[in-house]
């Protein structure tokens, strides 16, 4: 296990919600397709966080994401932010908008159970 200082497992385990949303926003999830399609690409992404399945993750992640971070260490922070506070059956409920504008970009609202 990863050697983590006490303050730093605590601020983990207050701030889940927090850390994991940050992180769900961090790449800029596109779809493979004509027309956008972002509800499709967030279920891929966060089927994939359900699963735990980090490996198909990091391949989502913007072009830039990927040029800063290397997957073997993308992996390793999810693999130990799940093991220091103890994550389980994570579900992920997205709260599409109800309308897309074209190039705008692909943030909404979701819940973490």
């Amino acid at each position: 296990m990863m050697n983590i200082n006490r303050r730093a497992l605590m601020y983990f385990t207050q701030n889940k919600m927090q850390i994991f949303l940050g992180l769900l926003f961090m790449p800029v999830l596109t779809a493979c397709s004509d027309d956008p399609q972002p509800e499709a690409a967030f279920d891929t992404y966060a089927s994939d966080w359900e699963n735990e399945d980090f490996e198909n993750m990091y391949e989502q992640l913007s072009s830039d994401t990927l040029e800063n971070v290397s997957s073997e260490d993308f992996v390793d922070r999810y693999k130990d932010v799940y093991e220091d506070i103890q994550m389980s059956d994570l579900t992920v409920q997205p709260n599409y908008p109800e309308e897309w504008e074209v190039g705008e970009e692909g943030r909404f609202n979701s819940r973490l159970m």
